[in-house]
């Protein structure tokens, strides 16, 4: 049931570009537990919601930083793709490794293949 609220505050955040419920959302993360759908969806709120910031790569990194280190991001392609990119721009190799490290290995061999494809991996 806590997902589900969730899920919901942060589709009507991102909907009504409503700042004051996305900070809350973010205040009660921690305690109410942070599934991969939930940090997919908090990550949602810096791409396509009220937490934009200057640069999306900042404001995504900073969230990761803040509020969803070890979370498995990678569930969602799009956005684990989004993070992991920004992470690699801004030479953040640590969030990389975390995010590997949470991520099951289908989703290890997704994003490696990926970051091949693109010669980023070395």
């Amino acid at each position: 049931v806590v997902e589900e609220l969730l899920l919901a505050a942060v589709d009507t955040a991102i909907f009504r570009d409503d700042v004051v419920l996305a900070q809350t959302i973010l205040q009660h993360l921690n305690m109410l537990g942070r599934s991969a759908q939930v940090a997919v969806a908090v990550i949602r709120l810096a791409v396509e919601g009220p937490l934009r910031g200057d640069t999306i790569e900042g404001t995504i990194l900073d969230l990761y930083d803040k509020h969803l280190t070890g979370a498995n991001i990678l569930v969602d392609q799009h956005m684990g793709q989004l993070l992991v990119n920004s992470a690699l721009n801004r030479g953040r190799m640590d969030i990389v490794a975390q995010l590997m490290t949470a991520a099951e290995v289908s989703q290890q061999h997704a994003l490696l293949k990926s970051l091949g494809s693109q010669n980023r991996l070395g």
